[in-house]
């Protein structure tokens, strides 16, 4: 069975980077090599200069030359490196994507909302965001953002059409591994640098036009309508000449990084969803698709590397993608012959049951036996959600009335739904915290919040959790200052009894790592080495012994660290403020130390070989809080 490490992933992922800035350095070397020596024969040839190779490379106009181009280069790339800070939705309104209305009428983005959120319960991370290219018919999608828990999905207006459920899921659990491996933040640099790398062919037409044209309008405007300037002309000819030369040095670089990621991805897809026959299905429909996966965009250069499907038709060696036959027949080894023989309507055996390649997984007919639970397991379930997990996420998914999956999509209801997990169980407290809310919200919503607490009740308390997944996605839409209030008002709830429960405490960890981004996502300490980071996680070790069976479970995950005696912190000096800050400085750890905690954590849960819903949720929570992505736990 294909296990992926997700804490190796990440690192691989950091490496990967390095490797991008040294691509980077040498484009810049070959790109400055190539428009150097294109000016010196220039000049000579057009008697500007009388200099010699060696003396031109040592005069002021060669320096100029150099300077400028450095300064076009790394300009265009921190220009849209800061465009895309914001992240994956930055780069969906980029590219001109329309976001999916929580209340949309379309059959096709309700089903495509249905898998996404069913998949996001299974991974254990929140809703992406959902954009749609409503101008592409093409068959693709790509994922983007800087962590697993700000993640935004784009797909085109094709794959919504063409694809049916099981097609679209075997795409969406592609797109699904590649934010579970770390890709995307190297992806999203990889953007910036060529938009740099793209930037002194980009010149060429600005020059040309005399700044009339934009690249955005290459495919939207006539050029016969541009006005061209032809004193430019010479000179921005050549730069879009010399553009070249970066494009090409760009397809390179992304061939090189990006290219083997999607066998990796397939095959996790398709352990994902344990359904070969859905991932062949969609690439099969790109194949015969009049046009396949290839993109009109105007940004579909600098996205390309992103795609599920290759954006344009390129030769092998600077393809992004490997070739569509080769990625189904590492599903399907029996394809090549269904493709001699012409039998591709025809569902083999290995189309049900099997892909055959020994890199990916191997299916039985039989039903797979869900190993116990234990460290081992559950550590290796981060990043790595299995099909038992899709198949508990679609039950509790289902479990969930229709009224409530209406408000969690809208950004007032997905407050009142929050709002109503809190008033859960509190009945002693419950004229306290109907007064801070009639303070802070109309009486309205006050009704509401108590008359959906009750519909809460009867669901248990293994929706909870899953809730607040899908709630954030609209909470992440509410503008600055009524997220600031929002929080605030959570704050002032939970302190309305005078104390902190458990599962406030989980709630208010979760929705302030992902919606306050000042407090969440700064930290004056970095830890260099898991000895300086021990009093951190001695912290959160107490708090979990407490949550389940005591000191004895703090000391044997101790263990686990150090030899070194740490005191056991009281509950009463676990309090949130904190645990906060400790979990704040420990998400700046290496991967591989992050591991050690969480396998510190799990022992501290398990110690008793018996779990309880609130270990599970403050396991969760802290999890969550380091931006690793868990699976719920079954059973």
């Amino acid at each position: 069975m294909l296990k992926v490490d997700f804490f190796g992933q990440q690192d691989q992922a950091q490496q990967k980077t390095r490797w991008l800035i040294l691509y980077f350095i040498i484009a810049l070397f070959v790109i400055i090599g190539f428009i150097n020596l294109t000016f010196f024969l220039v000049g000579k040839f057009i008697s500007l200069h009388h200099y010699q190779l060696s003396q031109w490379l040592q005069s002021p106009a060669s320096h100029w030359v150099i300077g400028i181009t450095l300064m076009v280069i790394l300009g265009g790339t921190i220009r849209r490196l800061y465009q895309l800070r914001e992240g994956g939705e930055a780069l969906a309104i980029m590219i001109g994507a329309t976001p999916i209305e929580p209340d949309t009428y379309r059959e096709e983005e309700r089903r495509l909302m249905n898998v996404v959120e069913e998949m996001a319960i299974a991974a254990g991370i929140p809703v992406p965001a959902l954009y749609v290219l409503q101008m592409e018919h093409g068959i693709n999608s790509f994922v983007a953002g800087y962590h697993a828990s700000d993640v935004t999905l784009v797909v085109t207006r094709g794959a919504l059409e063409q694809l049916d459920r099981r097609e679209l899921q075997g795409v969406i659990g592609h797109e699904f591994s590649h934010i579970l491996q770390g890709d995307m933040r190297l992806n999203l640099h990889l953007i910036g640098i060529l938009a740099g790398i793209l930037a002194i062919g980009q010149m060429g037409f600005y020059l040309l036009t005399g700044g009339t044209y934009q690249y955005e309008d290459r495919l939207n405007r006539n050029l016969r309508d541009l006005n061209i300037f032809p004193f430019a002309l010479p000179f921005s000819i050549l730069l879009i000449s010399l553009g070249y030369i970066g494009l090409f040095c760009g397809r390179v670089i992304k061939s090189a990084i990006s290219r083997q990621r999607e066998f990796l991805a397939d095959a996790a897809a398709v352990q994902y969803t344990r359904d070969p026959a859905c991932l062949v299905g969609a690439l099969l429909k790109i194949k015969g698709h009049r046009i396949g996966s290839k993109l009109y965009n105007y940004r579909a250069e600098e996205v390309s590397h992103l795609c599920f499907g290759s954006a344009f038709n390129l030769s092998r060696l600077l393809a992004t993608h490997p070739t569509l036959d080769e990625r189904i027949t590492r599903i399907d080894r029996a394809y090549p012959y269904r493709l001699k023989y012409g039998k591709l309507g025809e569902q083999t055996a290995s189309q049900q049951t099997a892909p055959l390649s020994e890199e990916y997984l191997s299916f039985q007919s039989t039903p797979t036996v869900r190993p116990p639970t234990t460290k081992t397991t559950v550590v290796a379930s981060i990043g790595n959600p299995t099909p038992e997990h899709l198949a508990y996420a679609t039950k509790i998914y289902q479990q969930i009335p229709k009224n409530i999956l209406t408000l969690v999509h809208q950004q007032t209801g997905a407050k009142i739904i929050t709002y109503a997990l809190l008033f859960q169980g509190k009945v002693a407290d419950k004229q306290a915290r109907e007064i801070v809310l009639n303070t802070a919200e109309s009486t309205e919503i006050t009704q509401q919040v108590i008359a959906l607490r009750q519909q809460l009740d009867t669901l248990g308390n293994q929706v909870r959790v899953p809730l607040l997944d899908l709630a954030l996605p609209a909470l992440k839409k509410l503008p600055y200052v009524e997220r600031t209030t929002y929080l605030t008002i959570i704050n002032d709830l939970i302190k309305a009894d005078g104390k902190v429960s458990l599962f406030e405490y989980v709630l208010e960890t979760i929705l302030r790592h992902h919606l306050d981004t000042h407090t969440m996502r700064t930290s004056t300490v970095s830890y260099k080495n898991l000895a300086e980071a021990l009093p951190d996680i001695s912290l959160i070790l107490s708090l979990l012994a407490h949550v389940g069976s005591g000191q004895s479970a703090y000391t044997i995950a101790l263990k686990t660290l150090t030899t070194q005696p740490l005191p056991f912190a009281s509950i009463v000096a676990c309090k949130p403020e904190k645990l906060n800050g400790a979990i704040n400085r420990l998400k700046y750890l290496t991967p591989q130390l992050k591991k050690s905690v969480i396998d510190a954590c799990v022992t501290c849960v398990l110690a008793d070989k018996q779990v309880e819903t609130a270990e599970l949720e403050v396991l969760r929570a802290v999890v969550e809080s380091l931006d690793c992505p868990m699976p719920p736990l079954i059973g």
